[in-house]
């Protein structure tokens, strides 16, 4: 079986006891530490981290990933986007996919 190392945007994701998503973010380039938020478990949640995810792989090689930013979120980020996500209701795509960017949710 071959081996496929992780990438440097890579993110570190487990269940936490008060039933959270925990992501612990690496330091970015030029920074001592990362950070970790939480993120409910359900479905929005699933999809702000996919939205997340998404965001680190395209800008933390380009070095725009910075801290607050939606490749790095801080924890009042998430907030954000948990209150937008309950404010607007997001309809379904009409190809049938389920992926939601932030901007798709106000962000």
């Amino acid at each position: 079986m071959s081996q496929y190392p992780s990438p440097s945007y890579a993110a570190t994701i487990w269940v936490a006891q008060d039933g959270k998503f925990a992501v612990s973010f690496p330091p970015l380039p030029g920074r001592e530490k990362g950070h970790t938020v939480l993120i409910p478990c359900s479905e929005d949640g699933m999809k702000m981290l996919r939205s997340i995810l998404n965001q680190r792989s395209e800008h933390y090689v380009d070095g725009t990933a910075n801290i607050g930013t939606r490749a790095s979120p801080t924890q009042y980020n998430i907030a954000e986007m948990i209150r937008a996500m309950k404010v607007k209701k997001i309809e379904p795509k009409k190809d049938g996919s389920n992926i939601v960017s932030i901007e798709e949710i106000g962000l």
